[in-house]
């Protein structure tokens, strides 16, 4: 795959693979459109992740839909 330039080196990690199929995600438009698929980075609403330097260039998605109320109840921005 490509990956946009401005990613950090090494993100994503060589032994990244391709995702398919269904996920879910919070969105603040119906339908989705491109700015629900903004990471953090490009948002500037990121804190420093030194441990994990690829985390504010990805997306959090739920592969489960009995896991969307459990994510509700953790992530004070989903009301």
């Amino acid at each position: 795959m490509n990956w946009p330039g401005y990613f950090p080196e090494n993100c994503p990690p060589d032994d990244a693979s391709e995702a398919s199929g269904i996920v879910y995600r919070f969105v603040s438009h119906n339908p989705p459109d491109e700015r629900d698929f903004r990471s953090q980075y490009i948002l500037k609403q990121r804190d420093e992740h030194d441990e994990h330097p690829c985390a504010a260039y990805s997306i959090s998605v739920l592969r489960n839909i009995d896991d969307v109320p459990k994510m509700q109840k953790k992530t004070r921005a989903v009301k």
